[in-house]
């Protein structure tokens, strides 16, 4: 039997906001919401999940994002305090599953592919397929990264990373237990990669 993903006939729609949306030969719409699944899915109603902004694919050399992007992407995130960026997994906020800071080794529940999402941009992917992504004060994670789950990545002169939100707000590890989006980048904003 083949999957119903490989079926979607190109059947595709322009929304008024320029976003597309997509529709399977049995009348369903591909769904980005698939927050319990972590992975879209094709549901039956045209609603908000079903829209997709598309963004051109640009290969331009730039020797930071190739750094950053290096053998796959995979890295930890380490906070200057020890602590590193990692996935709960189990609790649950809202159906997004959670990010803490650890100080405990948590294997694949640290290991993160950043992938460039376009030029300037990328999004932080957990071993799950969520996306760490700005939550107003909060890093929560999604299904799909959104607007609110690309950043734009920043090397500093200690070799750190910093990934600033299009809020202009910071991942941070300066509150206790749970990573944040601050608004200066500071040394609680600068992560040391570490390769996995």
């Amino acid at each position: 039997m083949r999957s119903l993903s490989l079926l979607v006939r190109p059947l595709f729609a322009v929304n008024e906001d320029g976003s597309w949306s997509f529709k399977s030969r049995w009348n369903y719409w591909l769904n980005g919401c698939g927050y319990r699944e972590s992975k879209a899915h094709f549901m039956p109603d045209y609603a908000r999940c079903e829209r997709f902004w598309l963004e051109p694919h640009i290969q331009r050399a730039d020797p930071l994002m190739d750094e950053l992007t290096a053998d796959g992407g995979k890295q930890s995130l380490k906070s200057f305090n020890e602590t590193y960026l990692t996935d709960d997994g189990f609790g649950f906020l809202d159906s997004h599953p959670w990010l803490i800071l650890s100080d405990q080794p948590l294997g694949e529940a640290q290991q993160w592919t950043i992938i460039q999402a376009n030029e300037n941009e990328v999004v932080i992917e957990s071993s799950i397929r969520f996306y760490v992504t700005w939550g107003i004060t909060e890093a929560l994670q999604a299904a799909v990264p959104g607007d609110r789950g690309k950043f734009t990545p920043v090397k500093n002169a200690d070799e750190t990373w910093s990934f600033k939100s299009r809020e202009n707000k910071w991942l941070s590890a300066a509150k206790v237990a749970r990573p944040y989006f601050l608004p200066e980048n500071g040394r609680w904003e600068q992560w040391r990669l570490q390769l996995d």
